[in-house]
């Protein structure tokens, strides 16, 4: 009788010790996934990377700094920086405002959740402090769903052109 106790007790915390294993894997992953987001976010108020945000565009006869772009156009706007060889990959995160995307049919339903929860992910190429046009690419997101998808030249300038008539 002795020996099936402590078999059995033996057998359920082999259970739970495995089970122990699994969380803190899933915690390992977790916390290199937070670090590696953090590096990128400390990337972000470097030296290069205010200079990239501080690059002048000039666009049917209006000056403006990509910053100033990105703040007004989107509401918690977070930067992420990435140095790559010549490229300077700059990553610009934001909740979507009212009026950005009104090309695509977005119902008021829709537009009042996205108003808490539409993610606008831009990612853009520098070399040379120029935007590479043709690099550009801008979704908006929700619940992981990508409503609008855009790239190219035509991306970056309908936010060039939502930006001037705002």
């Amino acid at each position: 009788m002795r020996k099936i106790k402590i078999a059995s007790i033996t057998i359920l915390f082999t259970f739970l010790l495995t089970g122990c294993a699994e969380k803190i894997n899933e915690i390992t992953e977790a916390i290199s996934g937070i670090n590696a987001a953090a590096e990128r976010a400390a990337n972000a108020i470097t030296l290069d990377a205010q200079t990239v945000r501080n690059i002048e565009i000039e666009y049917k006869n209006k000056s403006f700094t990509v910053n100033e772009l990105f703040t007004t156009i989107l509401r918690d706007v977070q930067w992420e920086y990435e140095q790559k060889e010549e490229k300077q990959l700059l990553t610009i995160k934001g909740i979507w405002q009212e009026g950005l995307f009104n090309m695509y049919s977005i119902t008021m339903e829709k537009k009042e959740k996205l108003k808490k929860e539409g993610k606008v992910i831009v990612q853009l190429e520098i070399v040379k402090n120029k935007i590479l046009d043709n690099s550009t690419h801008v979704i908006l997101e929700f619940n992981d769903e990508h409503l609008v998808e855009e790239k190219g030249k035509e991306a970056l300038i309908h936010l060039f052109d939502y930006y001037i008539n705002i």
